[in-house]
């Protein structure tokens, strides 16, 4: 694996890291340093079940997963529209989930995730389509049945019994991947931590051609940057938007109302540290 960061630092500092990349490519770094035919990108993902092994994973998400099989045949069946909120309720009364805000996030989640599992058959159409004038779903086939089975058949191929974390190597394109789409659901289920990284996160190197003159700002003790100082307020800012919208707004009305006078520009909040 390749950290072009870590690399130019390293080594090649003496050269923009616009310089870096284009003579990293060209092969023309040094005599020792050649690069392959190939360089194929990656995205990593880790896994990590917190001290619980994969085999009780495994068969949590197994579980929830076969009650949600039994929800969408039972709406099928009766030919039911159903919007988000009844699916969430479906979801408390018929299977082991619970807590409120997992059961929401799953019935928000679930169907476009399901959708996006590839599947080896002639119908590749989704299960379930979504009505924008009613704001409900309804299910149109039966191949949730087969995106279930194969999701939790690649859990239990791709996670170990026996271990409680894991990484995967997978391509840069995580559209319909299905190492994506597992992480996803154990996160949402709160089974496991993940974390996704790949090698297209955005980075700014800054050339500097006066470091003395950097150098005395800094060590001035009483130098202020107002720019950093703007970016920081709003960054504290939005960190205490979301933390109310997430830990102490508990109702859709509140939330909306909420998002409302945020965009009016009346949701300034005051904190002790302020």
């Amino acid at each position: 694996m390749l950290d072009f960061k870590k690399l130019w630092e390293s080594k090649y500092k003496d050269m923009s890291f616009a310089s870096f990349k284009h003579n990293f490519f060209s092969n023309d770094l040094d005599k020792d340093f050649k690069v392959g035919k190939k360089l194929v990108a990656r995205s990593i993902i880790q896994i990590n079940g917190g001290g619980v092994k994969f085999s009780e994973i495994n068969n949590r998400l197994a579980t929830t997963l076969n009650d949600l099989q039994s929800i969408f045949g039972d709406l099928r069946q009766n030919n039911k529209h159903f919007a988000v909120k009844d699916l969430a309720k479906h979801i408390r009364e018929k299977t082991t989930i619970k807590k409120p805000y997992i059961a929401d996030m799953l019935a928000q989640s679930i169907i476009h995730i399901l959708n996006r599992v590839p599947i080896n058959s002639f119908n590749q159409s989704p299960f379930a389509t979504y009505n924008s004038q009613t704001d409900k779903w309804n299910i149109q086939n039966t191949t949730y049945e087969t995106r279930i089975k194969r999701i939790i058949g690649y859990a239990h191929r791709s996670l170990s019994p026996e271990s409680t974390q894991t990484v995967r190597f997978t391509g840069a394109d995580l559209k319909d991947n299905l190492d994506l789409l597992l992480a996803q659901l154990l996160e949402i289920l709160e089974l496991a931590d993940v974390k996704i990284s790949a090698g297209n996160n955005p980075e700014f190197f800054i050339r500097i051609n006066n470091p003395s003159a950097i150098e005395k700002i800094v060590r001035n003790k009483s130098y202020k940057s107002k720019t950093v100082s703007l970016v920081d307020y709003k960054h504290k800012e939005s960190c205490r938007l979301m933390e109310k919208f997430f830990t102490e707004l508990t109702s859709d009305e509140d939330r909306w109302n909420f998002i409302e006078q945020y965009f009016l520009g009346k949701t300034k909040i005051i904190s002790a540290e302020s």
